[in-house]
């Protein structure tokens, strides 16, 4: 569960990313394809994927184990290296390397779309109402890209160290050294799987204490909706 939850969220987080880039794109055919009905869609697929893609570990893994970091973890080493390298790969260099990526295309895009609204401002047949929507509508735009772009540079910081820690276990498994060296190996993943908590957690708090009013209004709703279900199921 937790392998699988933390999957679905990064990668959920990279499907915002490619959508900041659909939605901003100057091109018609791509901005079409930034719809409601898409986007339940690709969250359909990425909580089956997800799911699907850790199923093995139930196999796979096993308990009281004392040459590994954790007490709960993958009895062969043939399975920790599959492991460690779906991880590796799955949760942490293949989305975030999207994030990137399309965070920068995103980037050029905002600035393209600046360029624009500014020709159109200085435009004498342009009039002052749609220039004002337009106005309100990209500093929102702008606003949710740089959340985005915060939220996703605080996600590589945070996870992309445990990347680098599973690769160096896969390659030097506990036991292939001193018992310094293995005590080390299990201290820095220690911090290194704080460090990923603390991000699976941190897009929520971010999001509602400094993602401005957009994202306290919709939590606001939610547990207003949820009391008022509540409320109803009691009464």
């Amino acid at each position: 569960m937790v392998f699988s939850t933390r999957t679905m969220a990064i990668w959920l987080i990279t499907l915002a990313t490619i959508d900041r880039w659909l939605i901003s794109s100057v091109r018609v055919h791509h901005r079409q394809m930034s719809t409601l009905k898409n986007a339940k869609r690709a969250i359909f697929i990425i909580v089956i994927l997800s799911s699907i893609s850790y199923s093995y570990m139930l196999y796979c893994d096993e308990a009281n184990i004392t040459d590994a970091p954790l007490q709960c973890y993958e009895k062969l080493e043939g399975y920790r290296l599959v492991t460690d390298l779906a991880y590796v790969l799955v949760t942490i260099l293949i989305p975030f390397s999207l994030m990137i990526t399309f965070g920068a295309l995103t980037v050029a895009n905002i600035r393209h779309l600046q360029n624009r609204l500014l020709h159109a401002a200085n435009d004498e047949n342009n009039s002052d109402r749609s220039a004002h929507a337009n106005v309100k509508s990209k500093k929102i735009d702008r606003h949710l890209l740089r959340m985005l772009i915060l939220q996703v540079s605080l996600l590589i910081i945070l996870c992309i160290s445990q990347a680098i820690q599973k690769l160096y276990m896969a390659l030097g498994p506990l036991g292939s050294g001193s018992e310094s060296d293995d005590a080390m190996k299990i201290f820095l993943y220690n911090i290194e799987l704080l460090l990923a908590f603390i991000a699976s957690g941190m897009p929520f708090y971010l999001n509602t204490l400094v993602g401005g009013s957009i994202f306290r209004n919709a939590s606001l709703n939610l547990l207003q909706s949820f009391k008022q279900n509540m409320t109803f199921l009691y009464n």
